[in-house]
C-alpha cells in the first residue's frame, strides 16, 4: 500500500482533479447500476444505494480524522441524514453475525437542523422491563450523559472501530487486573460472554447482578466507578 501510495503522489491540484474525475465515474456506475443487483465489495456484496452510502459514512469519519488533529471546522450537516439510515438499516445484518435473530429497532435522532429523524418501527423502541425501569428512574442522568457523549463524536468512532477492527492482542495477553460486570437478564449481551471473557483473561474477576439487564452501568455506577477507583495490590 505505501508503494502505490509513493506512487499515485503529485501536485495538491493533480491529486484533486484525479479525485475529482473517480467521482464523477463512481456516480455515473452507481446510478447505471441495478438497484437490486449487489455490487462487489471490499467486506460483503452490497447494493448500490448501501453501497453509495458507506462511501459518504467514509468519507464523513475519514474527515473527521484529518479535521479534528488540524483543529479545522467540520461542522454537522443534514446530508448526516444517510449515514443515520444506513447505522439503522445494519442492524438486522449485524444480528445475523453474531447468531442473534434480526429485528427492527427504533431510533429517533436530532438532526443539524434541529428536526427529528426517526428510522423503524417505533414499536420496537420498547425496552426490556428490566432496563426500562433503569432508564425511567435514571432519565435526566442518562440523558445529560449521553448529550456529553455526542460532544465529541471522534470518541464514538473509535469506540465503534474497535468493535471491528483487530487489537493486536487476546484476551491471554492481557495483564493488568481486570473485572466483568454483567446483569443475568442482559438481552443486548449474553451472560454466558460475560463468563468466557472472566476465563480468558488471566485473573480476571465477575460480579454479576441477578435480574438486571443491560444498563448495570448507570444502575450501579457508583459501585463501579469506586471499584476502578479503588487502589490495586
Amino acid at each position: 500500500m505505501d508503494r502505490d501510495v509513493r506512487a499515485e503522489r503529485a501536485a495538491p491540484a493533480a491529486v484533486f482533479e484525479r479525485w475529482r474525475t473517480a467521482r464523477r465515474a463512481a456516480i455515473a456506475a452507481l446510478q447505471q447500476a441495478d438497484p437490486a443487483q449487489r455490487l462487489r465489495w471490499a467486506a460483503a456484496p452490497l447494493k448500490p444505494t448501501t453501497l453509495a452510502t458507506t462511501r459518504l459514512a467514509e468519507h464523513w469519519a475519514h474527515g473527521l480524522d484529518i479535521t479534528g488533529p488540524l483543529d479545522i471546522p467540520f461542522p454537522d450537516t443534514d446530508r448526516l441524514r444517510h449515514i443515520a439510515w444506513l447505522a439503522q438499516s445494519s442492524l438486522p445484518y449485524a444480528f445475523t453475525l453474531v447468531g442473534e435473530e434480526p429485528h427492527d429497532v427504533f431510533c429517533e435522532l436530532t438532526a443539524p437542523d434541529g428536526a427529528t429523524w426517526r428510522y423503524g418501527q417505533f414499536e420496537a423502541k420498547r425496552s426490556p422491563a428490566a432496563d426500562a425501569a433503569v432508564l425511567r428512574a435514571n432519565a435526566e442522568w442518562f440523558g445529560r450523559a449521553v448529550g456529553e457523549a455526542g460532544r465529541d463524536s471522534a470518541g464514538m468512532i473509535d469506540e465503534y472501530r474497535a468493535f471491528v477492527s483487530a487489537w493486536g492482542f487476546g484476551f491471554a495477553d492481557i495483564t493488568i487486573p481486570v473485572h466483568v460486570y454483567q446483569g443475568t437478564a442482559d438481552e443486548l449481551v449474553p451472560p454466558a460472554w460475560a463468563s468466557d471473557m472472566t476465563k480468558a483473561i488471566p485473573g480476571a474477576t465477575l460480579t454479576t447482578f441477578d435480574g438486571e439487564g443491560h444498563f448495570i452501568a448507570i444502575s450501579h455506577r457508583a459501585d463501579i466507578v469506586g471499584d476502578l477507583l479503588a487502589p490495586t495490590a
